[in-house]
């Protein structure tokens, strides 16, 4: 590896180490060199996501470095999901002096608190008088309508998928139950997703759900 590309790893190394110290637990930051796609982690500093060095670069990040190269933008505050827990995600791609893209840092900010905490305070400050006007959504796709039904039931229920415990999870999916939403294709392995566990649970879920019902 080129000595100036050896220097820059090792600078926004120390500088991961210093943001996840000042950040805290709810923080992770992980360095990548493009150099081998297949083991390119370097670098971690927290442990969110439980990667090791020598992970493969992820394939979000690599499809937007493999369509555009060098000229790649930075990717800030997208949405991204670990084991039912909501990351809040920043990549800044790193560049030698001749403007070549040789890696990248990634940082993953779990929100799953701060949004339970946020759903408890609108809770507290809601007025039972306000007027609530129904809105219809116009979806570009069945993934986008998806994301809506479900983002409705999280804000009804008031506490992030990765987050809930048994009762809150039956609570959850009897609701999307009651939408319909399981007659979609897709929808079981995209709240299995959610919730952090695997397409058998939501089964076994609906299963118990409807036993219930049924006596």
């Amino acid at each position: 590896m080129k000595k100036e590309n050896i220097n820059i790893f090792e600078t926004v190394s120390r500088l991961a180490d210093s943001l996840t110290r000042i950040m805290g637990k709810n923080c992770e930051i992980v360095v990548h060199d493009f150099s081998d796609l297949s083991s390119s982690l370097v670098h971690v500093s927290g442990n969110i996501t439980q990667r090791q060095i020598g992970a493969p670069i992820t394939d979000f990040i690599y499809k937007a470095y493999k369509d555009e190269g060098n000229t790649v933008a930075d990717i800030c505050g997208y949405k991204t999901i670990f084991n039912g827990r909501v990351m809040k995600s920043s990549t800044t791609f790193l560049r030698n002096s001749s403007g070549e893209v040789v890696g990248c840092m990634c940082i993953n900010l779990d929100m799953t608190d701060f949004l339970n905490a946020k759903a408890l305070l609108e809770e507290w400050t809601n007025f039972s008088d306000k007027s609530v006007e129904p809105s219809e959504k116009f979806p570009a796709s069945f993934q986008e309508m998806l994301d809506s039904m479900l983002e409705e039931a999280v804000v009804e229920i008031g506490k992030q998928p990765g987050s809930m415990n048994k009762e809150e999870r039956l609570e959850f999916i009897t609701m999307l139950n009651r939408r319909d939403l399981f007659a979609f294709k897709g929808a079981v392995n995209e709240v299995a997703r959610l919730l952090g566990v695997t397409r058998y649970t939501i089964y076994n879920d609906l299963k118990e759900i409807k036993d219930t019902n049924d006596h």
